[in-house]
């Protein structure tokens, strides 16, 4: 599905929202999945669903549950991060996560109107 085709349905709010969220799970599947310069693949799959988008980031790193630790500890120091999984929780409205053998399986879903 091309940019265009999202901005059909979508406002300019939430692309922006979904590219943070593609962003900020990215940067933690690589700065904590793939550590001592370890190498993987990562697919990205992105699709439309009846009323809104869900984007699934499939990898290859260690088994990590983001949805496991339910209690998010205050950060003092946002130089050093911690704000991935805040951000994508409060930009999503549903979040699943799946081990899939040997790979990591985690889904977000967007409503272009959470309020209906």
């Amino acid at each position: 599905m091309g940019h265009e085709q999202i901005k059909g349905r979508a406002d300019e709010k939430f692309i922006h929202d979904l590219k943070l969220v593609t962003e900020e799970w990215f940067a933690n599947i690589i700065n904590h999945g793939y550590v001592d310069n370890e190498t993987g693949e990562i697919e990205i799959e992105l699709v439309a669903v009846t009323d809104g988008i869900r984007l699934t980031v499939i990898d290859s790193a260690p088994p990590y549950n983001p949805l496991e630790n339910n209690h998010i500890q205050p950060v003092q120091d946002f130089s050093q991060g911690g704000m991935g999984l805040i951000i994508i929780k409060s930009l999503t409205d549903e979040q699943h996560y799946n081990r899939n053998e040997t790979q990591n399986v985690f889904s977000i879903t967007k409503h272009y109107n959470p309020d209906r």
